[in-house]
């Protein structure tokens, strides 16, 4: 679920959530005091429905994928409020997704 990944990041104390796509997977990594930790590992195949389920909460238009795009959104998570900024950019796999806590 999409809600499971900055819950997990917030969990962890992040700073950031980097959904990277990769030849053959989804790479999940999180920002830990500086360093880039691998979180976990998907599928490839449900790298752009991931990507666009971040898209499409921060209002972002889902259908462009070759542009940079910038948006926010917001999530309940114990009873406290984070807002999230997220950045996407293309890459040779896919596209790119930063979710900044």
């Amino acid at each position: 679920d999409i809600e499971d990944i900055p819950e997990k990041g917030i969990e962890l104390n992040a700073s950031d959530i980097h959904l990277e796509p990769m030849e053959t997977s989804l790479r999940i990594r999180i920002a830990l005091s500086g360093y880039l930790k691998v979180l976990t590992h998907f599928p490839k195949t449900i790298s752009a429905r991931m990507v666009n389920a971040i898209k499409a909460a921060c209002g972002m238009d889902i259908s462009s994928r070759r542009v940079p795009d910038d948006g926010r959104f917001t999530i309940k998570y114990n009873n406290v409020k984070y807002s999230l900024r997220v950045s996407t950019y293309p890459c040779i796999y896919g596209e790119n997704c930063v979710i900044r806590i």
